[in-house]
Parts: structure tokens; C-alpha cells; sequence
């Protein structure tokens, strides 16, 4: 190896060059990893991260775990009569049953499941959905039905961009007094 003298201008202008360039190549395998890990889920495989309820992981693909996959199918199937998350999160826990991780179900788990394309056999990322390599849990209408759930029962954003919250009713009451339409109002108290 060869010493740089840091004591000359010369050698203070080879150290920074050689500063540069280690950050170049840093930097270049930093793109190849992410440019690899886009294309492998492109292509519909694994990469890593949290590995859904319903699945376990061999030979870094995902494969469907049978008792987790029936109480995910039950999920998506109960939603649908029920449509309510925190019912769901609540019958799980008293039925004694548990996350991965052994913690109480939440509300949060149950929306993230339904709406996790992992389950119908896709990946989503970066705002498209690919085909996956792994086996489909639901069917394509069970999850159908499950969007068209949420997606009725998500606020709609009016154009001044505040979160307005549907209301049905609204108009159709009239005041016994003065005949004036009646409509909700809300009070942070």
C-alpha cells in the first residue's frame, strides 16, 4: 500500500479523490441492489419485509401456512357480513387466537390484511400491481366485494381538499317550527 502524505496540498487533493470515487462505487452498488430488488418484484417474487399472515417464507418464497390462511379467509369472508374491522379484531381475540408476533388483533391489522394484494396472488408496489409467484388465499370476487366495501365507506375529499364524511340523511328532516332543512353538526368537545 502506499502512503499519502496528508501534510502536502497534493496529498490532501489524492485523499479527497480517493474519498470520491469509494462514495461513487458505494453509491453504484446502492442502485444495482435497489435496480435488482425492483425488478425481482416486478417479476412477482419476495424480496423481503414483513411477510403477511397466512404465509410463511421457504426458499425466499412465500407459501401458504393452512391454519393462518383459514383464519385470513374467515377475515375477508366475515367482513363482508359485518363490515367492520374492530368486530373482527374483537371476535379474533376472544376466539383466544393471536398475531404472528403472539399480540392481541387491532383494528389497523385487519384493514392492512384487506387490503393487502398478497392474498388474491400480486404484488403491489409503487402504485402498480404485478402478478406474484405466490398462491392466491382469497378468491378474486371475495376480494372484489371486500374493495367495493372500502371503498364505499372511505370520506370523500371535496374540492377545497377537507375530508368531507358522507352523510345520507342530510336534507331530509325538516324543523316542526320554521320548515328549515335539519342537518348534522359536529362539536369537538
Amino acid at each position: 500500500p502506499q502512503k499519502i502524505n496528508t501534510a502536502t496540498p497534493s496529498g490532501r487533493m489524492m485523499l479527497n479523490i480517493l474519498i470520491t470515487f469509494s462514495q461513487f462505487e458505494r453509491e453504484i452498488i446502492a442502485q444495482r441492489v435497489q435496480d435488482k430488488m425492483e425488478a425481482s418484484r416486478k417479476k412477482g417474487m419476495f424480496v423481503g419485509g414483513t411477510v403477511p399472515f397466512g404465509y410463511i417464507v421457504v426458499n425466499k418464497k412465500l407459501v401458504i401456512k393452512e391454519e393462518d390462511a383459514e383464519i385470513v379467509r374467515a377475515v375477508f369472508q366475515r367482513f363482508i357480513e359485518v363490515q367492520s374491522p374492530k368486530l373482527i379484531a374483537s371476535e379474533l381475540n376472544q376466539a383466544g387466537l393471536r398475531t404472528r408476533a403472539g399480540n392481541p388483533w387491532q383494528r389497523d391489522h385487519i384493514y392492512r390484511m384487506l387490503n393487502n394484494y398478497t392474498y388474491i396472488g400480486k404484488i403491489f408496489y409503487k402504485g402498480e400491481v404485478f402478478d406474484g409467484k405466490q398462491e392466491r388465499i382469497i378468491s378474486d370476487k371475495l376480494w372484489e366485494r371486500t374493495q367495493e366495501i372500502l371503498q364505499s365507506d372511505a370520506p370523500v375529499k371535496d374540492f377545497k381538499g377537507k375530508v368531507e364524511t358522507l352523510m345520507p340523511l342530510k336534507g331530509l328532516l325538516y324543523c316542526g317550527n320554521c320548515g328549515c332543512r335539519m342537518g348534522p353538526k359536529k362539536k369537538k368537545k
